[in-house]
């Protein structure tokens, strides 16, 4: 790129096929804003025609999740918080006031995030083009022409998100160190602590940042606060959720960020259990939030989420060898493809909350819903191989779902976002 002539430069995967006047999009756009990265609608690649199918409007747009990775959401906003990869245009002149590619990340992986927070700190912005086409071809196990030919270093992927982190996340680079990712290139605890070599050296950017006077990465959370505040993601508190009759907390059984598999599950195990005895387990899979926006309002919330997770709460399990837990699924920021689940507040002190499944506007609503309730008459099951046993769930009339929150706390990356909007008020305007 550095070698690149034109006034506009494109970054395209080989395995993909722009459609149509892809490139008029592309200019067009840039010509009216040089500071702006485009970025087209990816559909689908007919691999056998070579020809385009299932086209969209354009409507999924990426936003940056707390371990510098990102997710998709359903949005009509033209604006992307971050790219996804490599299908995009900028200009050459950006390209170069904003220094390019870091050169002290390597191979594939975390240069979106870079390129995502360097553009929009500093003076730029991303759009998606809801003209532009490109079609994809996408990895299916049932076609072994779609398989990877070459191999991608996952470990430098985590070096390259963690000097993204390093580079942009200014004060925020401690609650990304509580993902394990982080914690394995000893993010905040440096080489002593680390497992895997991090180049350090963020000078670089440090140069970016002063001459073109970029914004802290508190401006970007603002910026796009229908996701980060509306969505949940910057949560008022987060808390245990304990079932009054057996003294037990409602717990996520997976791993802290994303998913591999994209789903898991909840059951209720002792409130003081040690998450740290269980492999694989989220350490603090105890704690809960409420989750992404009401599709109506557009306001928080709708959903309740395992923090520091990408799960949501989603149905009762019927099936072996889950049945009577809940199933978990990836939360949808927009609150339009997750089930709705809420906390009741007690009426008063001293009564017990619920935990409603389904949408509950006004009180009378209760009676057309279910809540989440022990099923003493099923008892107790072992979980799995881990020599616990937790208590079966159903849904249920919700008077007889009792529900408390306890050991509510504020937690860091709401604290931070607080203090950054008394600090720099100014910027949020």
């Amino acid at each position: 790129a550095g070698l690149a002539t034109g006034d506009v430069i494109v970054f395209f995967d080989c395995h993909v096929a722009p459609q149509d006047d892809w490139y008029q999009q592309f200019l067009d756009a840039i010509a009216e804003n040089y500071r702006r990265i485009v970025v087209p609608v990816i559909t689908n690649l007919d691999i056998d025609t070579w020809k385009e199918t299932q086209r969209s409007q354009g409507m999924a747009k990426c936003y940056l999740t707390w371990d510098a990775d990102f997710k998709w959401v359903e949005s009509t906003s033209p604006y992307m918080p971050v790219l996804s990869g490599g299908l995009l245009g900028i200009s050459r002149r950006w390209w170069n006031e904003t220094g390019g590619y870091d050169e002290g990340m390597s191979g594939w992986g975390g240069e979106n995030v870079d390129q995502s927070l360097r553009s929009w700190l500093c003076g730029g912005e991303i759009v998606s083009l809801s003209n532009a086409f490109v079609a994809h071809m996408w990895r299916r196990t049932e076609d072994p022409r779609t398989k990877q030919q070459y191999a991608v270093s996952q470990l430098d992927a985590i070096r390259n998100k963690a000097r993204a982190v390093l580079a942009w996340f200014d004060e925020y680079r401690e609650k990304a160190a509580e993902y394990p990712a982080m914690t394995w290139v000893g993010l905040l605890g440096g080489e002593a602590q680390a497992q895997i070599a991090l180049n350090r050296d963020v000078s670089n950017f440090e140069e970016v940042k002063k001459r073109l006077q970029c914004k802290p990465f508190a401006w970007f959370l603002w910026r796009f606060r229908d996701i980060y505040v509306e969505g949940g993601l910057l949560p008022p508190e987060v808390f245990k959720l304990r079932e009054v009759k057996t003294g037990q907390c409602l717990t996520f059984l997976g791993p802290t960020g994303t998913h591999p598999q994209g789903r898991a599950s909840a059951t209720v195990l002792p409130c003081d259990l040690d998450l740290t005895k269980f492999r694989g387990l989220h350490l603090e899979g105890q704690k809960w939030h409420a989750r992404n926006r009401d599709r109506d309002t557009g306001k928080c919330c709708s959903a309740i989420g395992s923090w520091n997770t990408d799960q949501c709460l989603v149905t009762l399990s019927q099936d072996a060898p889950l049945a009577g837990t809940v199933s978990t699924g990836v939360c949808d920021v927009s609150g339009k493809q997750v089930a709705p689940w809420n906390f009741l507040e007690p009426e008063d002190k001293s009564g017990a909350g619920k935990l409603v499944f389904g949408r509950v506007m006004e009180p009378n609503d209760l009676a057309q819903v279910k809540c989440l309730v022990v099923d003493k008459k099923r008892g107790q099951f072992d979980l799995g191989g881990s020599g616990l046993k937790a208590w079966s769930l159903k849904l249920a009339s919700c008077k007889h779902s009792t529900w408390e929150k306890i050991e509510s706390t504020v937690p860091i990356e709401t604290k931070l976002y607080q203090e950054a909007l008394e600090r720099h008020a100014s910027l949020f305007k």
